[in-house]
């Protein structure tokens, strides 16, 4: 799995820093995912005439993406790193820092002199690594592997992403004392979309966590309220949104698009672009 080999002298990689871990996306599907799935708002007598051009009584129609949020699945991934990013974002933004308030980007390198340590040894030491660096906690998401700019093929290269809070100094020093290389990523303009696009070929593996929390963030120090999934509403009249007829959409060739509609008999489906 690792085409560079390992100088004389250094420890064998431990299995657990190789067996098990794969890229998101590399399982099985259910047999319904991806599917386009219909759901909408049926309360027309709420519904009047908008000046984006809707007339009064239609129905509203929302097509979405059936998703398992699985991170084995090849189809629905990025779906689970959407929602895993967005909740990791969410404990993220409630620590309220006294300094550094900005969450920065961090990536921790492991030396081949430490290739040989159980993987939870190593992670432990990863974090410790940053902490001597100035970051005072935040999330860890451990990546077994990198991609190579020009053949595009991934290679066995462990490495550390952490989201955290403080600032990171003395990594030449960290560097000739523990071979560790640590690199600043600098501050995050959307923690989200980072978390998202590091999750979207992060390792994972039956029985680990994906993100883990150290520091001021650890589950230990900090309590976050649970984050509660609102479920979606009209946006005419604000009624929850329920499941509608498949053959709304079964005889239009090609199928819509996913996003948001309205339906009248005289009209048909038409796109909604609500004005602002």
């Amino acid at each position: 799995m690792d085409p560079r080999p390992s100088p004389s002298g250094i420890l064998p990689i431990a299995k657990s820093m190789l067996d098990g871990w794969d890229l998101p996306g590399h399982g099985d599907p259910y047999f319904d995912c991806g599917i386009t799935l219909v759901r909408g708002c049926e309360n027309i007598h709420l519904h009047p005439a908008g000046v984006d051009g809707r007339p009064a009584g239609v129905v509203f129609v929302q097509l979405y993406r059936r998703c398992c949020a699985r991170a084995e699945c090849p189809v629905c991934y990025e779906g689970w790193a959407s929602k895993e990013a967005s909740k990791a974002e969410h404990r993220i933004r409630s620590f309220k820092p006294a300094k550094f308030r900005r969450p920065i980007h961090v990536i921790a390198s492991v030396p081949k002199s430490d290739l040989g340590v159980e993987f939870g040894e190593i992670r432990r030491l990863a974090q410790k690594i940053v902490k001597n660096a100035g970051v005072y906690g935040g999330c860890c998401i451990y990546h077994p592997k990198r991609q190579d700019s020009t053949s595009k093929l991934w290679y066995f290269s462990p490495h550390f992403h952490f989201i955290g809070y403080g600032w990171v100094r003395g990594t030449e020093h960290i560097f000739e004392s523990s071979g560790w290389v640590v690199k600043n990523a600098g501050v995050r303009k959307s923690v989200r979309a980072t978390l998202h696009y590091i999750l979207s070929h992060a390792g994972v593996k039956r029985g680990r966590h994906t993100i883990t929390w150290f520091g001021v963030l650890s589950y230990n120090k900090l309590r976050v309220p649970k984050v509660i999934e609102l479920p979606p509403r009209c946006p005419i009249c604000m009624a929850e949104l329920k499941p509608l007829p498949e053959s709304l959409i079964g005889g239009l060739d090609p199928p819509p698009e996913f996003g948001d509609y309205w339906f009248k008999s005289s009209h048909g489906l038409v796109r909604w672009v609500p004005s602002d």
